[in-house]
């Protein structure tokens, strides 16, 4: 079958139709083939979840006799050392600091101690530019002079001191 020759840099309309159905069955047997990916996923999800429904009573019986074994340890390290449950909580190391403990990813959580105690930042008066710390110092000087706080003479000393420097 020959194409008509049409004007431009358009194909013909046969071959404009044909390009449009091979884009249609690629695009279906896409969608055809992630449903496949999406049901077997599904499939491996059943077979994994499955197993973990078969291990469930394992896997909680591990994770109790780790932290039975864990909690026997901290016991019989305080016995050692002389020291009570109570006195192992206050040590140093533990001060300020909350404890937390996660089971199962943090699906059991168990979280001892407040959070840590806000710092107080200290003013860096270094980064400052040395015109802003001078004006400043000049206005609280302005403040006790109209306060009577100093006299004139205290304020004009302290006054050449700030600007010298």
């Amino acid at each position: 079958m020959k194409f008509a020759k049409s004007s431009g840099d358009t194909p013909p309309r046969n071959a404009r139709v044909a390009e449009g159905v091979w884009k249609s069955v690629f695009f279906a047997n896409l969608i055809l083939f992630l449903h496949l990916v999406v049901v077997l996923g599904l499939g491996l999800a059943m077979i994994f979840f499955h197993g973990m429904v078969l291990y469930l009573p394992w896997i909680f019986t591990g994770t109790l006799l780790l932290l039975g074994l864990t909690a026997y340890l901290l016991h019989r390290r305080a016995k050692r050392q002389g020291r009570t449950l109570g006195q192992l909580w206050k040590q140093p190391l533990l001060q300020g600091r909350p404890v937390e403990v996660s089971v199962l990813g943090g699906l059991a959580c168990l979280r001892v101690g407040a959070g840590r105690p806000e710092v107080p930042h200290p003013r860096l008066e270094a980064l400052e530019d040395p015109w802003a710390i001078r004006a400043r110092e000049l206005a609280e000087l302005a403040r006790l002079l109209e306060e009577n706080l100093i006299t004139e003479e205290e304020y004009q000393q302290a006054r050449r001191g700030i600007l010298s420097s």
